[in-house]
């Protein structure tokens, strides 16, 4: 052989040395980054964050049903003045509230009651609010049937606010008529008594 073909053999191993160094730094470099793209909690993190995303749309499923189906609720100023009616009918348990509306200081009630005739009427009571310092808020004034209650039995009242705010009375209230005219039916029934 000559020192020729000894520098070229020694090229050649030479070149097939650095295509296996090159080649093995390469396959290091593959298994590597499929270790970092699938690290060993790829498959149990895979599925925690399937089961916390089907749990969350459950728990968001079931928070849009449970405020779909809720009853309307209204605020405290609707409690004090449903209190003060309940006070003024001579038969509280017959008291069906048909109609709430809420303004901005004062709220209105429409309710069927039964008296002591026996005969269902259909009244409204709207209450005037003021501030109060001791309360946050009290009755100014209050109206049946677009008459003034005394003003001496509405302080009288007031004095009771505590009582009423530290046990709240029930606050839900009847769904809110239909604005169309057609979609509006008025079930008699639900507040006169059937003879036949």
């Amino acid at each position: 052989m000559s020192s020729e073909e000894i520098k070229v053999d020694l090229v050649r191993d030479r070149g097939a040395v650095t295509r296996k160094t090159a080649d093995r730094q390469i396959d290091e470099a593959i298994t590597e980054s499929e270790k970092l793209r699938d690290p060993p909690n790829f498959e149990r993190n895979r599925k925690i964050f399937k089961w916390g995303l089907i749990g969350g749309c459950a728990a968001l499923l079931i928070w849009l049903l449970y405020y779909l189906f809720a009853p309307f609720q209204a605020t405290m100023a609707y409690g004090i003045c449903k209190v003060f009616m309940e006070r003024q009918v001579s038969y509280p348990n017959t008291v069906r509230v048909s109609q709430v509306e809420e303004f901005e200081s004062s709220v209105r009630i429409w309710y069927a009651q039964i008296n002591s005739f026996g005969e269902y009427r259909l009244d409204q009571i709207q209450c005037y609010y003021k501030q109060d310092p001791v309360t946050g808020s009290a009755l100014d004034k209050i109206t049946i049937n677009r008459r003034e209650v005394d003003p001496a039995q509405v302080a009288a009242f007031n004095k009771t606010l505590p009582a009423i705010l530290a046990n709240p009375p029930d606050l839900i209230i009847p769904a809110p008529l239909p604005d169309s005219l057609e979609d509006l039916t008025v079930e008699t029934d639900k507040f006169r008594k059937r003879l036949f």
